[in-house]
């Protein structure tokens, strides 16, 4: 398989489309694995960004517990982005392209 070369605004620009998207029941949380398969790239390149942008504040990790009262699931491992990841311009766009879906789909925002 051939894996795209990526890069920290490849990573935070798919994190901000995932924390906008409005039908995520968590919020955008995303797990390693699921996001080196999006951008079609290594779990080692993922990684690496996403070290950084903890260090910088712009995501955080932390498990969120699926199950449900018929269903027994593992934790969910996921990153999401802070406040301040979400203090960009680039993020405020995913939520008007959200925004602009919804109105176009079922007519509500």
């Amino acid at each position: 398989m051939n894996y795209r070369t990526i890069t920290q605004e490849d990573v935070y620009q798919q994190m901000a489309t995932l924390a906008a998207d409005a039908m995520n029941p968590i919020g955008g949380a995303v797990s390693l694995a699921e996001l080196a398969i999006i951008l079609k790239t290594t779990r080692e390149q993922v990684k690496e960004h996403l070290s950084t942008l903890l260090l910088d504040d712009i995501v955080n990790v932390e498990h969120f517990n699926l199950s449900t009262e018929e269903d027994c699931s593992p934790p969910y491992w996921g990153y999401f982005l802070t406040e301040k990841g979400k203090d960009t311009d680039a993020y405020r766009e995913a939520v008007k392209k959200e925004e602009k879906l919804l109105m176009e789909c079922f007519g509500v925002s």
